[in-house]
């Protein structure tokens, strides 16, 4: 129950999360090749505004019991966090 939260608080507190319309997410929203990795789902939403300032989210759906790695060059440079409710979570994985 508590994950439920957490993820209802992440969709609530990052508003790329609620993209309005079909053009928005068409041209916001990429998923990335994650190769011979079944069970991985691996995407990024990105979107700028008016003031040429850029809001990213990359999300990962593992469907596996074990831990992936992914990489990608054009990630690489980016400054990723975790979300503060995942930083925080009370769920070990």
């Amino acid at each position: 129950q508590n994950h439920f939260y957490e993820m209802l608080n992440i969709r609530k507190t990052v508003p790329l999360f609620r993209l309005r319309n079909a053009a928005d997410i068409n041209q916001s929203l990429k998923f990335y090749d994650v190769g011979n990795r079944p069970g991985l789902i691996a995407m990024k939403i990105e979107k700028a505004d008016d003031k040429k300032k850029t809001d990213k989210v990359v999300v990962f759906f593992n469907a596996n019991k074990e831990p992936v790695t992914f990489t990608d060059a054009k990630l690489a440079k980016s400054k990723l966090e975790l979300h503060p409710a995942q930083a925080i979570s009370d769920d070990p994985i």
